[in-house]
């Protein structure tokens, strides 16, 4: 809907507002007759204080409605495919003109120039009363002046490599300070990411890798300065995107270098890998949000449509700041692995050390917290960026990773995922509770794949004692223990369950190599399940009865699906005979047992616990 529309439906509905206040006028007089010389008779009196204070039926207020969104715009659609069709045609009439011989390669060139800054000076012109087609305008004029640059000097050759570099340097910083100057983000997004593509538009088959970074960090710089000031997402993405873009090239060539690590190009792109790429792309949103106080402005669409964009913005908006505190260290770290070739215990301290930082900032962040919560005196005041606490534990997942391997990280990484889970119940964060999650997830697969990957047991001579066992049974137990941190009970049986049949794997595992293995594992997996069964009776658990009777339903099914053919004959004879009568004895005993756990918790007091149901029908 155009801006003349609304106008027109706004006049509209305040005609008929006044219409209907005339009609209630003329009905409220036509109701109250004269007033007797001894006053208002009492029926009188009460229909007019009944009329007065009768609300008046008019249509819910509508508020006088805002600018249009400018993607719903005509000028913005209209503007948009009008500066393309201007600049295709530049570029047709060029061709033309070159091929028909009208224009030198400097009258070309010049045209370009006049062009591009025709561009800029209409839109600043119409900027105060037509601001999208401004935009449209002035960013086309900055384009035009980088496609000049380069036609000059790759194409015609007019222009030496360093006065090239120089004038589209200068259209560098124009683009960013008449952005910034203008209040106007398309300016200062085009002028980064030309300044950015410059020395690539401008390579001539060999240049300085310090020169190249030197000049990205400048840009960057600059660009870095207008988002702290004016906060504009679009310009920070742009920044990030080619920033990074630039240094995982300069790395690409590094990891080619003959040179000594004390070289300048490598010290130079070191430090811009850490101050340019880790830390301002990490503190600059940072900043900006404590700047903003958590409030980003978001762009307001309307409709239903709009409202959906609405949305898709906030998390956009908030997803800035937990992305560039995750993945700017990892790609520091990843981007500087390239150009250093140093062991892996190193890299691990500086992921040690990043996680310090981390660590530190998170801890400051819930100090100006507590400070801010003390100063409001009780009012709101939310922790903003838990991200660091994630953060900080992922990196510390990844030092423990460069530093060990194989028995030994399983192990610590398991213990890691628990001491995540105790963390994350003192200080109440959700994020480290994901991560511990996500670990012992990958703890499962890992174990899963040794224990059910390696049967028999590739190495058969340390059985049920060895570094692996060790290591896996360590792991299991930290599964069991994190059963009893969750709070929820569909995860408590689903660690359980997973427990189980990883214990019984390993059972399988270490056993199966042994003479007559098969016996041996049955035989296990029966004492285990007997175990569990009686457990569970003796503490009235359900899971823990019904963990121990499909156990021994699995080893009866074993025994006669893989026992009757994979052990010798008096060894099928025994174990069918002790399950056989051990089962005879067990149908005996626990039917005892339940009567006496029965007589047990019925002689205690009504509130010494909860009930629960056992077996026979009886409430305990």
């Amino acid at each position: 809907m155009t801006g003349e529309e609304s106008r027109k439906e706004l006049l509209q509905r305040l005609e008929r507002l006044e219409n209907e206040l005339r009609q209630l006028r003329r009905e409220f007089v036509s109701l109250a007759p004269e007033e007797s010389p001894a006053g208002p008779v009492p029926a009188q009196e009460k229909l007019r204080e009944t009329v007065a204070e009768r609300p008046v039926a008019v249509e819910e207020s509508v508020p006088a409605p805002g600018p249009a969104a400018p993607w719903k715009t005509s000028e913005y659609w209209l503007g948009r495919i009008g500066i393309g069709l201007v600049l295709f045609g530049v570029i047709f009439l060029f061709k033309y003109a070159v091929d028909q011989g009208w224009l030198t390669p400097l009258a070309r060139v010049a045209g370009g120039v006049a062009i591009g800054a025709g561009l800029l000076g209409w839109g600043l012109a119409v900027r105060r009363s037509r601001t999208v087609l401004s935009r449209l305008l002035a960013g086309g004029g900055i384009a035009a002046w980088y496609i000049t640059g380069y036609a000059a000097f790759q194409v015609y050759g007019l222009v030496s490599h360093t006065t090239a570099f120089v004038l589209l340097s200068a259209v560098t910083a124009l683009a960013l300070g008449l952005g910034a100057a203008v209040s106007d983000p398309l300016l200062s997004v085009i002028g980064t990411g030309g300044g950015l593509s410059t020395p690539f538009m401008l390579y001539a088959g060999s240049g300085s890798v310090a020169g190249l970074v030197g000049y990205t960090s400048l840009v960057l710089a600059g660009a870095g300065v207008i988002f702290l000031v004016k906060g504009w997402r679009s310009l920070f993405v742009v920044a990030a995107v080619s920033g990074w873009s630039v240094f995982c090239l300069a790395a690409g060539q590094a990891g080619h270098w003959k040179t000594t690590a004390s070289s300048l190009d490598r010290i130079v792109l070191e430090t811009a890998i850490v101050l340019i790429g880790w830390l301002a792309f990490w503190l600059m949103p940072l900043a900006r949000e404590v700047v903003e106080g958590g409030r980003w402005r978001a762009p307001e669409f309307g409709g239903a449509l709009g409202h959906d964009l609405n949305r898709l913005a906030t998390l956009s908006e908030k997803a800035i700041v937990p992305l560039a505190a995750l993945l700017t260290p990892l790609l520091a770290l990843a981007v500087s692995t390239n150009v250093w070739k140093l062991p892996n215990e190193t890299w691990g301290w500086c992921a040690f050390g990043a996680a310090m930082v981390y660590a530190a900032g998170y801890v400051l962040e819930a100090g100006v917290s507590v400070a801010g919560h003390v100063l409001l005196h009780g009012r709101e005041h939310r922790q903003r960026l838990p991200v660091h606490s994630f953060t900080a534990a992922f990196l510390l997942t990844l030092a423990f990773t460069l530093w060990f391997s194989g028995n030994l990280l399983l192990a610590v990484v398991a213990a890691e995922a628990v001491g995540l889970h105790l963390l994350s119940r003192r200080l109440n964060e959700r994020p480290l509770v994901v991560l511990a999650f996500l670990i012992q997830a990958i703890i499962t697969v890992a174990v899963a794949v040794r224990l059910f990957a390696d049967i028999p047991p590739a190495n058969p001579a340390y059985v049920l004692w060895n570094a692996r066992t060790a290591a896996d049974l360590f792991a299991i137990a930290t599964l069991v223990a994190t059963s009893f941190l969750v709070k929820d009970k569909n995860l408590t049986l689903a660690y359980r369950v997973v427990v189980h049949v990883l214990f019984m794997g390993l059972l399988l595992r270490e056993l199966s190599v042994l003479p007559q293995g098969q016996a041996w594992v049955s035989a296990s997996w029966g004492a285990y399940g007997i175990a569990l069964l009686l457990a569970g009776l003796r503490l009235a658990n359900v899971d823990l009865r019904r963990a121990g009777m499909l156990t021994l339903i699995v080893v009866v099914g074993k025994l006669f699906l893989v026992d009757l053919s994979r052990i010798a004959a008096i060894w099928r004879i025994v174990l069918f005979l002790c399950f056989g009568g051990l089962f005879l004895a067990l149908s005996h005993w626990v039917r005892n047992l339940w009567r006496e756990t029965a007589g047990v918790e019925a002689a205690r007091p009504a509130n010494a616990g909860s009930a629960e149901n056992i077996p026979g029908g009886t409430q305990i």
